[in-house]
Parts: structure tokens; C-alpha cells; sequence
């Protein structure tokens, strides 16, 4: 029944637009169960192919209602494994928090066992080369989701993840640990049962790993602080709200490259909360800092994470507003892709902007 109404909803449909088609597709598959949902997309791929599939899925997933596009990701990535095998596993992207490649990774673990990290780590790299790395993120959630979600289990993970071949598998932000990281926190692999990390201690797991994890570590700990703090908090995306993530980046590290990272995450989770609005951004980022430079950091990292549709009506330069000096100017270069990848404060030092700034966006 399932494929009659797929090959129904998808035959040509001359009385309606485009939109209209996709509008009523997305209400017949809102009335499916998982199991019906995932039976339907098994049928489109079978049809039409798995890239097309998929691109029918985001298409479809405009006219859905927020808040369940993950888990909506989730029964097209299980379609996806069940139909075409590990081999399809770079069809999925970083669209609806990776909700495709989660459950995708996470069949293909249960069927294989974690040598099959590895051996989705390379297809990453051999299928988008220099964009595998975003492709590994969901390795590194399955890595931590097949270990379990204690802290010793986060340190396998993480040893898995730089285990990896030389093929970027072990980008401390954009990768497999990264990926390691937000599981831990996020826990979005758990399905029915997921619930973010209840707060606690809130440097852990940061302080019971060795250094040379904490840059990824402390970017990604901003994404759980902003969750757990809203949580706690009658307005949401308020500025105590980040004035409170800004203290507890100082109270972290006094290292230079940990507060980039740290103010940075702050302008890549909370971009989003505010709906992309500069003259927002600007101020949550402003609450979180205490000088322009940590300032500049989230702010551009915010931007960098902006969608081009939503800066397509707005002034990026607005970004800049109230630096002053070498930051100032800075930022207005950067704006205009006119920046180098470090600039120079009022008082002379050096900073390195490359590592935070230019890679792709976290979506």
C-alpha cells in the first residue's frame, strides 16, 4: 500500500504546481508512522535512485513542521542503509543535524561492528575529498554511541577517531571528534529515549581529557551549556544567558586558542537561536565577551554560519558594529572576503583567525 501511494504521490500531477505537489506530499508522509515512513522512502529509492531520493526529501522537508526534521532524517537514513548498503553512505549531508548519517552509521555499526568506522571514514574521503571531514562527523556520533556515553567512553571514541587514517578523520571541530563530542552531550542517537546530558559539572568532559582534545572539546561544550541554560530560563536566547557561556570560557582557559574556540562556539550554536539577525548576533555576542577581540571571534563564526538566503537580506557589514581599530577593520575586510587568515591588534600582537573561521558551516 505503502508503494502504491509513493509512486501515486510522484506521477504527474498537471492540475498543480510544483509547491503544491510538494506541499501535498509532505501532508500524506506527516500521517505515516516511522515504520511506514521509512517503507516509503525505501520505495523512492528504489524507484528513482538514492541521490534523487534524498533530494525529494529536502525538498519535502520545507513543508514540514520544525522540531522533528532530525528524526524524520533518521527514517530516510535507515531507508537508505536498508536499500543500497554502506556504499550509499556519502548521499547523506549535514542537512537536519545529521540526522541521515546517524542512523545510516549507526545500522551499519550494529550489523558490522566498529571496524566498519574505518571503512566509512575512507568512502568519506574517496566520494567528497577535503568535504569528507563533515561527512566523518557522523562517524565520530556513532563511534560514541557504539561505546556507550561515559567518560571513559568518550575517551575511546576519541582514540578511534585518531585512529583514523590520515584523511582529515581527526579534525578537532569539523570531524569524527567533533562528532565524538556533540554525542556525548547531545545524545542524539538515542532515539525515543535521547535526552541532552543532565548538567553537572560544566568543564567535564573537557577537564578529564588531555590537552591536546580540548579545542574541539570547548567548542562543542557551548552547544550543551546554551541547551542546558535555556532549559533553565524563562526567555530563551537571552543575553544572561550568554553572559554566563562567556564567563565560563574565561573560567575554563586563559590559552588564547581555547577562548577563540570557546567564543567562537557561542556565535555557531546561538546564530541559529536568534534567526540568523545580525543586529542579534552582535548583541549575543557582545554579552558573551569582554573585549572586542572575543567579540569578533563569535561574531564571525556567527556570520560564516548565517545561510546565504538570510544574509541576502541583510548588510553583513552590520556584523562590525562598535569594533573599533584593527578589529574594526578587520572585520569589514572579512565581510568583503578581503581578509587574511590572522590580523593584528591595537597593541601588536599577532592573532590567527584560520582555524575557527574558514571552514564550511555546521549545519
Amino acid at each position: 500500500m505503502i508503494l502504491f501511494f509513493s509512486i501515486l504521490l510522484f506521477s504527474d500531477r498537471n492540475d498543480t504546481s510544483a509547491d503544491e505537489d510538494i506541499a501535498h506530499q509532505a501532508q500524506f508522509l506527516l500521517k505515516l508512522s516511522d515504520v511506514d515512513a521509512e517503507i516509503y522512502w525505501s520505495a523512492r529509492i528504489a524507484e528513482v535512485g538514492d541521490n534523487e531520493a534524498y533530494r525529494e526529501f529536502v525538498d519535502i522537508e520545507t513543508y514540514m513542521p520544525d522540531g522533528s526534521e532530525h528524526k524524520r532524517a533518521h527514517m530516510f537514513g535507515g531507508a537508505l542503509y536498508q536499500q543500497r548498503g554502506i556504499d550509499s553512505f556519502t548521499v547523506c549531508d549535514s542537512s537536519f543535524h545529521y540526522g541521515c548519517f546517524h542512523e545510516f552509521i549507526g545500522r551499519a555499526v550494529f550489523e558490522y561492528g566498529k571496524d566498519i568506522l574505518e571503512v566509512a571514514s575512507s568512502k568519506c574521503v574517496d566520494a567528497l575529498g577535503t568535504e569528507g571531514v563533515l561527512c566523518q562527523h557522523g562517524v565520530g556520533h556513532s563511534a560514541l554511541a557504539y561505546y556507550g556515553y561515559t567518560q571513559e567512553d568518550l575517551k575511546r571514541a576519541l582514540n578511534t577517531c585518531r585512529s583514523l587514517d590520515e584523511d582529515g578523520g581527526n579534525d578537532p571541530i569539523r570531524g569524527c571528534e567533533g562528532g565524538a563530542y556533540m554525542e556525548f552531550n547531545m545524545r542524539t542517537m538515542l532515539d525515543e529515549e535521547d535526552e541532552v546530558r543532565p548538567y553537572g559539572d560544566q568543564f567535564l568532559p573537557c577537564t578529564n581529557v588531555s590537552e591536546s582534545y580540548h579545542l574541539g572539546c570547548i567548542f562543542w561544550q557551548t552547544q550543551w551549556w546554551q541547551e542546558i541554560f535555556m532549559r533553565d530560563s524563562a526567555h530563551k536566547y537571552s543575553s544572561s544567558i550568554y553572559t554566563q557561556m562567556g564567563e565560563n570560557c574565561r573560567e575554563f582557559t586563559k590559552d588564547s586558542s581555547l577562548l577563540q574556540a570557546c567564543f567562537a562556539g557561542i556565535g555557531n550554536f546561538g546564530a541559529g537561536g536568534v534567526d540568523y539577525v545580525i543586529p542579534s548576533i552582535v548583541s549575543l555576542c557582545d554579552s558573551a565577551a569582554d573585549n572586542q577581540e572575543h567579540s569578533l571571534f563569535c561574531r564571525l563564526r556567527a556570520l560564516k554560519k548565517t545561510p546565504a538566503q538570510k544574509l541576502d537580506t541583510q548588510t553583513p557589514l552590520e556584523i562590525c558594529t562598535g569594533l573599533s581599530g584593527n578589529i574594526k577593520k578587520y572585520c569589514s575586510a572579512f565581510t568583503r572576503n578581503e581578509s587574511d587568515t590572522h590580523f593584528t591588534t591595537d597593541e601588536g600582537v599577532r592573532v590567527d583567525m584560520s582555524e575557527l573561521l574558514y571552514f564550511r558551516s555546521l549545519r
